[in-house]
């Protein structure tokens, strides 16, 4: 009577920690240390996606030409401005500042986003560009996927050559510094992904052997998070070793609508993914949570072989 009991106990706490968990038909992860749940979706089709000073969530809506905001804690979502052709990536500065890339094919331009929603024109000049990012030192890096080049720009707009020679006309993509400065950057024509120094040393720490990595994110530790929609997945790249980490995204059936796209890890070393018409986040599994799941799993299944 008392092991019936026990086994009625685990089983409605199984029943209980599955229905609690965030239920979804994809995507899917391969580690079991994460989880995933959806932000928000009927965004359009997101881009880029990075995290404002204040912890909100910032995505580039490439079809319907804007920027889209969604509330940190409420995940509510609002259109910031609009306007911006081909809108593909965005970042934050240092001071703040928001910038965008815009336009089709070459050349692309970059501009400054202001909070009432208004822009200016900040840079111009660029070859079907998708990546970019600031750095701490002052500056924003804009990937040149068209001539196979890196650009530096300065906080007054002027830019100049950075990085060469890296196979237009799917040269470089996404773009990310590690907490070290080291530049990391896709080559979206042949999955290479390369490392650049501060002292701009640069070297193949990765091949993904295929034709579609696009965005690229490195988390506190330096591990590498690449996402690849033709593939419809994100791989991850830990000391130089390439593992599958999640699949089961958007993919490239529907242009504009495609992803996984941009990444981007908030302070609390959360995930966010731009995938399609959708924003997803991916967290850690709490220790805890996964020794319960683990020893509940033990005490099912031990209770099952009794009865069987």
């Amino acid at each position: 009577m008392k092991q019936r009991l026990l086994f009625s106990v685990v089983l409605l706490l199984s029943l209980l920690l599955i229905t609690s968990m965030p239920l979804s038909a994809a995507p899917i992860l391969y580690n079991p240390n994460y989880s995933i749940e959806l932000v928000a979706s009927g965004l359009g089709a997101v881009n880029g996606v990075d995290i404002s000073p204040s912890g909100d969530i910032f995505v580039t809506d490439y079809q319907g030409r804007r920027i889209l905001r969604i509330d940190r804690t409420t995940y509510a979502v609002g259109v910031y401005a609009s306007g911006f052709s081909y809108s593909e990536d965005l970042t934050f500065d240092n001071d703040g500042n928001l910038f965008v890339t815009s336009g089709s094919g070459a050349p692309k331009s970059i501009y400054q986003v202001f909070s009432d929603g208004s822009s200016s024109l900040f840079s111009t000049g660029y070859s079907y560009s998708v990546g970019l990012e600031a750095h701490t030192d002052g500056y924003l890096y804009i990937g040149n996927s068209g001539d196979g080049t890196i650009s530096k720009i300065d906080s007054g707009g002027s830019s100049t050559e950075y990085l060469s020679g890296y196979g237009g006309p799917h040269g470089p993509f996404g773009l990310t510094f590690d907490d070290l400065s080291n530049l990391y950057f896709v080559q979206h024509g042949t999955g290479e992904i390369y490392k650049c120094t501060p002292e701009k040393s640069v070297s193949l720490i990765a091949d993904l052997s295929d034709f579609g990595p696009t965005y690229i994110e490195a988390d506190s530790d330096g591990t590498l998070y690449v996402s690849d929609s033709m593939n419809a997945s994100i791989y991850r790249i830990e000391d130089g070793i390439v593992s599958l980490f999640a699949s089961g995204f958007t993919g490239k059936m529907s242009p504009p609508v495609i992803g996984p796209n941009g990444l981007r890890f908030d302070e609390n070393g959360d995930l966010f993914v731009a995938d399609g018409e959708s924003l997803w986040k991916i967290v850690r599994v709490p220790e805890p949570v996964t020794f319960i799941l683990i020893c509940i799993g033990v005490m099912n299944l031990l209770i099952y072989r009794k009865y069987i």
